[in-house]
């Protein structure tokens, strides 16, 4: 199988596998990243080149892993059927937004204390309208439902293994590929890792669960973030056959994260 694979210099990684359509993503430096960057004005070339050979060499292996292989497919078809697996009737999808934009309105995203203490790093930043970051699809407000609506608390909700009351074959998988997605996050510093349908952006999985879950990068409400312009960079690269491609983007505040 062709991998084609991307490095977000310092920041991000992106493996996109070619067969499969999906891309793996891992987010570097957590909420330490400010400290971690000014460490890294202090290091030599030389030494900077290596971590961020490292931070590859650890993506290549985890991307060809039978686990995230295994993962990728699975999401990829769970997804586009929670809404009819889990029985929720098409007429409450509008209702469950609402409750959705009210969760975001308030101290689980945009009334979080982050965002009036680094405001100041990102000049001309303002948050849009709550409803406008709450997803379209009703396969993935069904998940925000399940998966964000019931912790507020985003470092709780990385806690959640298997969703209460959800029934469906994406929880099934979740449980699954969840503690092994967070295990690898946590032990090589990752702030999250996501598995992005190429075609849409979608973010089909993520470690943490922001609100940048289970919306697209190609048209969502972080569709220009940098999370974002290394996607489509990458998804380009694979399009064309490119291999072992670079994409780039600098340091930037990243909403989803607060």
């Amino acid at each position: 199988m062709t991998l084609k694979k991307q490095l977000l210099v310092s920041f991000l990684s992106v493996m996109v596998l070619g067969m499969l359509g999906i891309a793996a993503t891992m987010w570097f430096m957590g909420s330490n990243g400010m400290s971690q960057l000014a460490s890294l004005r202090g290091m030599k070339s030389v030494q900077v080149e290596d971590m961020l050979g490292n931070m590859a060499d650890q993506l290549v292996t985890f991307s060809r892993g039978r686990t995230v292989i295994d993962a990728a497919l699975a999401f990829a078809y769970d997804f586009e059927v929670v809404r009819h697996e889990s029985e929720t009737p098409p007429e409450t999808i509008d209702g469950i937004r609402k409750q959705l934009t009210e969760f975001i309105a308030g101290k689980a995203f945009l009334k979080q204390q982050a965002f009036s203490t680094y405001a100041p790093s990102a000049p001309g930043y303002a948050a849009k309208a709550p409803d406008t970051y709450v997803p379209q699809d009703p396969n993935a407000v069904v998940l925000w439902q399940h998966l964000l609506l019931t912790q507020p608390d985003p470092a709780k909700r990385l806690a959640i293994v298997e969703p209460e009351d959800l029934i469906v074959g994406y929880a099934d998988n979740h449980t699954v590929y969840h503690p092994v997605f967070t295990d690898y996050a946590h032990r090589f510093e990752y702030r999250d890792i996501y598995l992005i349908r190429p075609e849409t952006g979608q973010i089909l999985y993520s470690v943490n669960k922001a609100p940048d879950f289970a919306t697209k990068l190609t048209d969502g409400p972080f569709s220009n973030s940098g999370l974002a312009k290394v996607f489509r960079e990458a998804d380009t690269a694979g399009r064309k056959g490119v291999t072992d491609a670079i994409a780039q983007a600098g340091f930037a505040p990243y909403e989803p994260f607060g």
